[in-house]
């Protein structure tokens, strides 16, 4: 290897092929230089050069800035600089700030409330969703709008972060719903499939019984990356909606406490609950008729997939969470 001796050590000389040219990343990263990242509509996220910028706000392109409100505008206007540095440290909440972005946020603690929660700026809309849901909404919005860090200071930021949907688990139900499971019986769900199977008369006592067994084998659980996958498009365009609407964080709070949003939500969820148990009875039938150990003929067959399409339309109209 050719080099050269400085200083008592040995510089390799790094030869490159005819042709070749390493990319400006690459070449940043043998040197160690920090790129700095490609300027982005806060909005659109679509990049642009400084002549595509808005004279308005320097985070905005001129298509995008076109389409806001005048009030939303004005936010815009408001926040094109970075945030104040803030440290707000209550007992069961926090909420910093440092070089104008948001570093922590926290909402709980150990001593009496019994659990503790860290995030960044990533989990921002994640985070009020929680605080509404808690005792300290009114605490929190004294604090922040007295140090100046009202909702449309922070409404930019909120609309860049819907897409990711990193708030999707939050505002869908949190861990009573998606860890604990505490707001539905799913072996309920799954009684009453095999009841209705039981009076179809489509299977014996015995049939059953072999089928109860094999769902032991088999998930029917409905999680929050189905939910995610099923719903979370469209709860994405209502919450950047609401947002857009909201001028302060009680208009914010209240849109998310709507009662057809939050019912709908729940809807969703056991809309969603009820196929995957449906789906699992339907798969312990196939694997036990191709095994052998029970037997449907075609014309009960047919019934059968007639009876769950009905089915599914009745407990999806009937089957609901309480608003």
């Amino acid at each position: 290897m050719k080099g050269h001796m400085e200083n008592g050590k040995f510089h390799p000389h790094t030869e490159y092929k005819k042709g070749i040219r390493k990319s400006r990343d690459q070449f940043a990263k043998l040197q160690g230089i920090k790129l700095k990242d490609k300027k982005t509509c806060s909005i659109c996220r679509d990049p642009f050069t400084p002549s595509h910028q808005s004279a308005e706000t320097r985070n905005v392109c001129k298509k995008c800035i076109k389409v806001l409100s005048p009030d939303e505008r004005k936010a815009r206007v408001i926040t094109g600089s970075k945030l104040k540095d803030v440290n707000l440290s209550e007992h069961n909440w926090g909420f910093e700030t440092s070089g104008g972005k948001i570093s922590k946020l926290r909402l709980g603690n150990w001593s009496d409330a019994g659990w503790h929660w860290d995030g960044d700026e990533d989990d921002i809309i994640g985070y009020l969703v929680r605080v509404n849901r808690s005792k300290i909404d009114e605490e929190f919005i004294e604090g922040m709008e007295g140090l100046g860090i009202t909702f449309n200071k922070l409404k930019p930021l909120l609309l860049s972060k819907v897409k990711s949907g990193s708030w999707l688990y939050e505002i869908s139900g949190d861990n009573t719903r998606w860890h604990f499971h505490q707001d539905i019986d799913e072996g309920a769900m799954v009684n009453e499939e095999l009841e209705g199977a039981e009076e179809s008369g489509h299977y014996t006592e015995n049939d059953l019984e072999k089928i109860g067994e094999e769902l032991w084998n088999i998930s029917y659980s409905y999680d929050f990356e189905e939910f995610e996958k099923d719903y979370g498009d469209g709860l994405k365009d209502e919450v950047r909606d609401m947002i857009k609407d909201s001028n302060n964080y009680k208009e914010f709070f209240e849109k998310m406490d709507d009662e057809d949003f939050t019912y709908q939500i729940n809807e969703n969820y056991v809309l969603g609950a009820e196929e995957k148990v449906r789906e699992a009875v339907f798969e312990a039938v196939e694997k036990l008729k191709k095994e052998g150990k029970i037997s449907v003929t075609k014309k009960e067959e047919l019934e059968m997939k007639a009876e769950r399409t009905e089915g599914q339309i009745y407990q999806g109209k009937q089957a609901r969470l309480k608003r």
